[in-house]
């Protein structure tokens, strides 16, 4: 499959696949054997997708210029979106169970929270410790990948993630991801995920080292229902072998039983996506619209979460029972979707250069979140 246009197709049909993913991983109403299993890989994911996605043209850069387009991709989305965050925040801090939540929360230590880009502490929106932790990430593989070849970097980065993380790794709560988890503690977090580099690194370098195979045609490397068999077949091991691979949420230091276990499931769920992607009909206009405004889905969804769930309890008065059922959850699932609709057009009207829309006459090379920016 040839890169068009600086895009390369099955990255897109995995990008628009991705989103899904992470929409739904984030509804917690839903039973833990279809939350736990993508929460094993949604990151890698997108930090591999980026990797394949950092191509030639950017690798040639002088460091100046790309840092401007890095601040450009990730770093200006990453303010602007923090800032609609903060404001839908301030407004609905304290509305029903929002106020006990947020009681001890001063309204300047969200702005802290937005420097440093931890998620623990991005109390307004915590899905952003993405962008900041994305641009370290691709700003580190700049600096290393002039200097050495992706293969070497791939295995390099395995090693320090095997040694360090480990070190660093933290244990879920029993009831994660409906409830919370242990007391982190925040000082031993560096800024911008600094202490998830050797982790984000990995699957990025892997996505760049597979770059060439992913712009092939996937009927070159497997009928279609050789690809539908595989894709069920590893989705399958992720959910059989969910007690095995162990609870993982990367912004919290959850690596899984193992680090090991992590890098595996991360590669199985990698390697799901693939499949199921390359059998997406990639000029259908949703996969196009999903793989285009990933960065707006991304950004959007919690605070549309929120949103819905308050006019359930405060306008509806729905019963505990209704707000806490899988019904609820596609219900929600379902309107949020619906509103993204309205907000990615008007978002490309109103700010184009921000959300990554760009001139015809300039190829793009869109990249994840996940953004409609490409993070590399």
């Amino acid at each position: 499959m040839s890169e068009s246009g600086g895009r390369i197709a099955l990255v897109d049909q995995a990008k628009a696949l991705g989103i899904v993913l992470v929409v739904v991983g984030h509804v917690v109403v839903f039973p833990r054997w279809l939350l736990e299993p993508i929460f094993l890989f949604h990151m890698p994911l997108f930090f591999f997708v980026s990797g394949a996605l950092h191509g030639d043209t950017r690798l040639g850069m002088r460091t100046a210029t790309y840092a401007r387009d890095l601040i450009r991709r990730l770093l200006v989305p990453y303010g602007f979106f923090f800032a609609i965050a903060y404001v839908f925040w301030l407004a609905t801090r304290n509305l029903g169970s929002r106020s006990a939540k947020f009681r001890e929360v001063d309204w300047h230590e969200p702005l802290l929270a937005f420097a440093s880009g931890g998620a623990l502490d991005l109390v307004v929106n915590p899905v952003l410790w993405f962008l900041p932790c994305l641009a370290l990430t691709a700003a580190t593989f700049q600096f290393l990948r002039r200097r050495f070849g992706a293969l070497p970097l791939v295995v390099s980065s395995g090693l320090l993630l095997l040694v360090v993380v480990p070190q660093i790794a933290q244990s879920p709560g029993p009831n994660w991801p409906f409830g919370d988890g242990p007391v982190v503690d925040r000082s031993h977090r560096l800024a911008w995920g600094g202490d998830l580099l050797p982790a984000s690194l990995f699957f990025y370098a892997a996505g760049h080292a597979l770059r060439d195979g992913l712009q092939r045609d996937p009927q070159a490397w497997l009928p279609t229902a050789w690809r539908l068999v595989i894709g069920v077949l590893l989705t399958s091991l992720l959910v059989v072998g969910r007690p095995l691979f162990g609870a993982v949420d990367m912004n919290q230091l959850f690596f899984g039983r193992s680090v090991v276990w992590f890098m595996l499931a991360g590669a199985i769920g990698i390697g799901g996506t693939l499949m199921f992607a390359s059998l997406l009909p990639g000029r259908a206009r949703v996969v196009q619209w999903l793989a285009r405004n990933t960065l707006i889905i991304f950004a959007l969804h919690p605070l549309m979460f929120i949103a819905i769930s308050g006019l359930g309890k405060m306008g509806l008065r729905l019963s505990p029972q209704t707000l806490a059922s899988p019904a609820w959850g596609l219900l929600q699932l379902a309107l949020t979707f619906a509103l993204l609709a309205p907000a990615t057009a008007a978002l490309h009207a109103l700010v184009p250069s921000v959300v990554g829309a760009r001139s015809r006459r300039r190829p793009s090379s869109s990249s994840l979140p996940p953004g409609s920016h490409s993070p590399a």
